[in-house]
């Protein structure tokens, strides 16, 4: 079939400049999204396929094309995939799922402006077209990075122009609810997640944070416990659906299945290594901690220090360090010199408790004992907490300052401990001294902004204006520190 696109190009009545803006921007990039929504879209096409093939003696080609495109858009073999859908085109040129079947393989090749003249015309904003495309056009705009209020907006026409002509499209009223969470739209979201039935489970654990956030815990967990079902059955059939463990994992953590959510984050770090299971792993075990006032001290002691050894920066466990009620706890665990697990995080809150009792002589002396049974991730952790202290709310400048000196002082090399030695000595308005540690950190860091941010300031602050401004340079503005660092000077 010779042309074809530009016969749809002249169909359309426009050029690739008259497009929607969100479509043009497909021209600079690979549209490396159709292989994360072709499955999906793939189950709308072969239903939508399946009402329109009325076979009979002179379908067989027909059929041959259907069946083949199909199975290639789903391998992601966009090459055949598109062979067979121009076949099918020479047959039925105006067949608006073979069109939209072309889209996603000239998507998937790359030729993104010949792609986005197909679906331009199939999905509209101003006219029904077809809802596969509409489903497809606001799963992009809704996953763009740069997704925004328009996004949004424009993501709501397109579904609702879907659920106008099939009410029971269970992928248009997930999309709609959560368009709806996300502006706060609750009686919309109930709305659509009840509208699109058993079909809208894999929106479970966003439907149980939506009611979560209203309040109502037993429509929560009922939510949570119909995502774990739907994701469990992902993960069983295939255990390296990370996405699915993740989610699955989340929505163990709403109904407090701790210690399944864990063991199963656990095994896909080990087998993935993606870092995003860390951080997930220790926002469980902040989850576990808030939830488990009847756990015993030591066990607490020995979850909070997996929790930060997965993730020394985690806010929610720095707070739980410095919180008095774990200096109490670790009081009441039980004294060993054993580098058991826990015995290291004791050690820690027990120094912190001596910070607040302005004891630095017994600070160095537990802080030592910290170091020597904690992990290689626990002068981190010491570090985050100083600086939790220093510039956190409330703050107490007085005991990071004590806990950072007596880090520095146990690890004199350490740029780690001069970075949040510096840190803490900039919050006290101590420049001189700050900008000497801050400028040892940056030997190792070089590409922390958020040092280079408080140097700048340090050397304003001491009358050094050209220094100061090689140091603006560095930090990029607006620079965000990690949980548990100073935020950038202003």
């Amino acid at each position: 079939m010779k042309n074809l696109v530009g016969k749809l190009r002249t169909l359309a009545g426009h050029d690739e400049e008259s497009l929607l803006p969100f479509w043009a921007g497909w021209r600079a990039q690979k549209f490396l999204r159709v292989s994360a929504v072709v499955p999906a879209i793939l189950v709308l096409l072969t239903i939508v396929l399946g009402g329109i093939l009325i076979l009979g003696p002179g379908d067989r080609i027909t059929t041959w094309y259907d069946q083949h495109g199909t199975i290639a858009l789903g391998e992601r073999d966009f090459k055949t995939a598109r062979i067979c859908y121009e076949g099918l085109l020479q047959r039925e040129p105006e067949n608006p799922a073979y069109q939209f079947g072309l889209a996603l393989s000239l998507a998937g090749l790359g030729e993104n402006a010949e792609a986005m003249i197909l679906i331009n015309r199939l999905a509209p904003e101003n006219g029904q077209g077809f809802a596969p495309a509409h489903v497809f056009v606001a799963e992009q705009l809704l996953t763009s990075p740069s997704a925004g209020d328009a996004a949004r907006r424009s993501a709501e026409t397109h579904l609702l122009r879907v659920v106008q002509v099939q009410p029971n499209n269970a992928k248009a009223h997930a999309l709609l609810a959560a368009i709806y969470a996300k502006a706060g739209r609750w009686e919309q979201v109930k709305e659509h997640l009840a509208q699109g039935g058993p079909g809208v489970d894999e929106m479970g654990l966003l439907a149980a944070e939506s009611f979560a956030a209203q309040g109502d815990a037993a429509e929560a967990e009922a939510w949570a416990r119909r995502a774990i079902r739907f994701y469990r059955d992902r993960v069983l059939a295939n255990p390296r659906d990370y996405a699915s463990c993740l989610k699955l994992a989340q929505a163990q953590g709403m109904v407090r299945e701790y210690a399944a959510a864990i063991e199963l984050l656990e095994t896909a770090w080990k087998d993935s290594k993606d870092p995003v299971f860390l951080k997930a792993l220790a926002e469980l075990s902040a989850g576990w901690l808030k939830a488990a006032g009847a756990v015993a001290p030591s066990r607490r002691m020995a979850l909070l220090q997996r929790g930060l050894a997965w993730d020394p920066q985690n806010q929610a466990l720095l707070q739980v360090v410095v919180d008095p009620a774990m200096v109490e706890a670790a009081g009441q665990a039980v004294a060993t010199t054993s580098p058991v697990e826990g015995s290291a995080m004791r050690a820690l809150c027990q120094a912190a408790g001596a910070c607040r009792g302005n004891r630095p002589d017994e600070v160095r002396g537990l802080l030592a004992s910290a170091l020597t049974m904690g992990d290689a991730q626990f002068p981190a952790v010491v570090a985050n907490v100083a600086c939790v202290w220093a510039y956190g709310q409330p703050s107490d400048a007085t005991s990071a300052l004590l806990i950072s000196d007596a880090l520095v002082g146990l690890r004199p090399q350490d740029p780690i401990a001069h970075r949040a030695q510096g840190l803490v000595l900039a919050k006290l308005g101590r420049w001189n001294l700050a900008a000497k540690y801050i400028e040892a950190a940056l030997q190792a860091m070089p590409a922390d902004q958020a040092l280079h941010s408080v140097l700048a300031t340090a050397y304003e602050k001491m009358g050094m204006p050209a220094e100061a401004a090689k140091q603006r340079l560095a930090a990029q503005p607006g620079a965000v520190p990690a949980a548990g660092q100073s935020p950038p000077a202003k």
